[in-house]
């Protein structure tokens, strides 16, 4: 059985940082995620897996890690 790989762990280049993010925010390569503004509720829309709208800005990436569940995108878990 395969397991679908809904989330990810990306660096964000520019940025120079790390997050965890839904798949269906990066583009199909992997080479660019939508990012949503910046608030409370962005953990939310992670967890949830909300879909990306034309607010969202868009930043260059590189992903660390593919997961099939949010609980394995910590960075503990990059390495393994």
């Amino acid at each position: 059985m395969r397991v679908e790989m809904e989330f990810a762990v990306v660096e964000f280049v520019e940025e120079k940082s790390v997050a965890a993010v839904p798949s269906v925010w990066l583009s199909e390569k992997g080479l660019r995620c939508f990012w949503p503004k910046s608030g409370p509720n962005v953990t939310n829309l992670v967890k949830n897996k909300a879909k990306p709208d034309k607010t969202w800005t868009n930043h260059p990436t590189r992903v660390l890690k593919r997961c099939g569940k949010y609980s394995h995108t910590s960075l503990r878990h990059v390495n393994e």
